[in-house]
């Protein structure tokens, strides 16, 4: 038993169908365990993650796994996951294509879907500050960034804190400790 393919390439919100064939002998039944494994795709945020058993019948050369795939709202490069074909029963599996990967192409534009009438038309007449604020936006979306750019922003905040007291202290100094007074003698 193996993958028809290597690779297979899958668009977004779609179920999508791996298929697995037999060779030589079609005669008894023969059975393998499949599974999905995590890649830079990860279950419950692209793809439903799926395991089970894969009979073929005796007489019977293709069989096909069913992946659901999942709509994510933010644009994202293509994500990647694994199949897997493992425990084999009465036959034996393919050397290399035992194991396949599915991309997963998001047709999302990017940065966001705010501007895609406008980039398919004409690129050069999108407003640059809105397409920026979309990008940013896009950035700080993903899992881990927003809590990341506030303390980023916080720490850098430090610096012009320590600034701005040290020129405090600097006028209260020639102001007030070092000043003088007008009756004061010298």
């Amino acid at each position: 038993l193996q993958f028809t393919s290597a690779i297979f390439v899958a668009d977004e919100a779609e179920e999508f169908i791996v298929s697995v064939m037999r060779l030589g002998q079609l005669e008894g039944e023969v059975r393998c365990h499949y599974r999905t494994e995590e890649g830079s795709g990860k279950a419950g945020n692209r793809y439903e993650h799926v395991e089970g058993d894969l009979i073929f019948p005796s007489g019977e050369f293709e069989r096909s796994i069913r992946i659901p795939i999942i709509e994510s709202p933010l644009w994202s490069a293509t994500m990647e996951f694994k199949v897997l074909l493992e425990h084999p029963i009465g036959c034996q599996l393919g050397k290399y294509l035992k194991i396949c990967r599915v991309k997963v192409i998001d047709r999302d534009s990017f940065p966001s879907s705010f501007y895609a009438q406008e980039i398919e038309e004409d690129v050069e007449s999108i407003n640059q500050t809105g397409l920026f604020i979309e990008y940013v936006k896009l950035i700080l979306e993903q899992p881990g960034n927003t809590w990341r750019f506030l303390i980023t922003v916080i720490f850098d905040q430090l610096k012009n804190i320590y600034v701005w007291f040290t020129l405090k202290a600097s006028v209260y100094m020639v102001n007030v400790v070092f000043g003088h007074s007008a009756d004061s003698e010298d």
